[in-house]
């Protein structure tokens, strides 16, 4: 016996691709909210980082809150931008407002949403590193705080938990009191970026009308000094600013002064600074907090050192013509055609000297054959090799230098022979054009500029002045060409 399939009714049919179509309609519209939700947020995490950086922790934190706040009221509180921005107000917490505890709170939560999220680098200080690394072991955060940085406000209070508050006093050393100025020395940061400084003054500070920031660049001849910002709590706030921070180094100090100029207390002074190292240098094994930067300066980077270069040079020459040497030199500048190639090796023994080893491989063009009892051809080549020391200044991608040589080998100028007997040629009847050998000892030095498209590539360009001896010369190369560094 066959059995026919039951069919659904046609309307019924019908009505399920209709719910369909209708819920596919409504997701759109959904995915496209979240979006702008998502930017909304986001602009409020970079307006709240703003506000860190200028030392203005109080609106930084409003400003998370605000974000949070948006992530719970769009269901997005766990997604990874509500995981961002609880770690944004952990940084503000920690680094901002000394509440250590909650920063622990915001950052497990940050880790409970995305396991695999690291703090934002540019806000990454020792401190920041720290607490992150301690709510990363799991270690439970005191205290009954909300998601956003605050603590639970008795019923009818007017500030807590909605406006992202807290009561919690900040930390201090159990043993002692708070005394003096209390700071975490910054120890390295990037070149060519505003410094965050943030200072807490001690129970024992009392009388001051100001607190000052002096800084000095590695280039700089005197220090340079601001005030810097309240940022409550007896907390205050300043940037080492951008144009400072171009050289290998930064040099800081902070006082707290009275409305007379007189320093009640200070980290540092003009004569004893804190040193920042800019650039990166050896790297510290992690957790190592005492570890300095090896030189600190913006050049570190591979050692070894490669570069293809080319170029074309000219000098004053004297002597014989080589294939011709009947023909003597009315002494002058002369080229050295037509072009030569300069490969150079080299390691840096520190981010400011470099030794290498240049070869100089000329190709002649030009000089006329001599046809004597059978055609005799002039030179093709020069070859010379060069032992060089560099000295590099400044940091960061442009970086001038100045160098020594020391080597050996050929310079050739090819010199037109006019007031000479017309005996060149293949039939004997031209002007002579020959070359006239320099050297073969050959010392002298340079000066030109390294620029670093990355921290492997770059473009190198140079002028380099060389005496040649016995056979005189006073000669110029002008290089230029690509560099590698691995």
């Amino acid at each position: 016996m066959k059995s026919s399939p039951v069919l659904a009714p046609r309307g019924f049919t019908i009505g399920l691709i209709a719910l369909c179509l209708f819920s596919l309609a409504l997701s759109a519209p959904a995915a496209a909210e979240d979006a702008k939700v998502i930017g909304k947020i986001t602009e409020l995490n970079k307006k709240a980082l703003d506000s860190y950086t200028e030392g203005d922790f109080a609106k930084a934190r409003t400003l998370l809150k605000q974000a949070l706040d948006m992530c719970a009221s769009s269901g997005l509180d766990h997604h990874p931008i509500a995981a961002r921005t609880h770690i944004h107000m952990g940084v503000v917490m920690v680094g901002g407002l000394n509440q250590h505890d909650l920063a622990l709170k915001q950052f497990q939560k940050a880790l409970e949403i995305e396991p695999g999220i690291q703090v934002t680098k540019n806000v990454a200080t020792p401190e920041v590193e720290a607490a992150f690394k301690e709510a990363a072991s799991g270690a439970p955060g005191p205290g009954e705080g909300d998601d956003q940085g605050g603590k639970a406000s008795p019923e009818g209070s007017d500030k807590g938990a909605s406006e992202g508050e807290s009561d919690e006093k900040p930390r201090a050393p159990a043993s002692a009191p708070a005394m003096g100025i209390i700071h975490t020395p910054v120890k390295k940061a990037k070149p060519g970026a505003a410094i965050l400084i943030a200072v807490k003054l001690g129970s024992n500070v009392t009388g001051f009308a100001k607190v000052v920031l002096g800084f000095k660049g590695s280039d700089d001849e005197e220090f340079t000094t601001k005030n810097m910002t309240k940022a409550g709590g007896g907390r205050f706030a300043g940037q080492i600013p951008a144009s400072a921070t171009n050289g290998k180094s930064v040099a800081y100090y902070i006082e707290a002064q009275d409305s007379e100029d007189t320093v009640l207390s200070a980290v540092g002074g003009e004569s004893k600074p804190l040193t920042i190292a800019l650039g990166a240098g050896k790297k510290c094994p992690e957790g190592e907090e005492d570890c300095d930067d090896e030189e600190g300066g913006g050049a570190a980077g591979p050692p070894i050192y490669v570069a293809l270069m080319g170029g074309w040079g000219f000098g004053y020459t004297t002597g014989h013509a080589d294939l011709t040497p009947v023909n003597k030199v009315d002494a002058g500048i002369a080229p050295s055609s037509a072009f030569h190639v300069a490969p150079e090796f080299g390691y840096f023994i520190s981010p400011d000297f470099r030794l290498s080893l240049q070869a100089r491989i000329q190709i002649v063009a030009g000089p006329t054959p001599l046809d004597l009892n059978g055609v005799h051809q002039p030179a093709k080549l020069g070859v010379a090799a060069l032992a060089r020391g560099s000295w590099f200044f400044g940091s960061g991608s442009f970086r001038p230098y100045v160098s020594a040589a020391l080597g050996g080998g050929q310079i050739r100028h090819v010199v037109v022979f006019q007031k000479a007997d017309k005996i060149c040629g293949t039939n004997g009847g031209k002007t002579c054009i020959d070359s006239v050998t320099a050297g073969p000892l050959l010392f002298g030095g340079g000066f030109g500029f390294l620029y670093g498209l990355s921290e492997t590539f770059g473009l190198v360009f140079e002028a380099n002045p060389l005496i040649g001896l016995p056979n005189f010369t006073f000669h110029i190369d002008l290089n230029g060409g690509l560099a590698l560094r691995f």
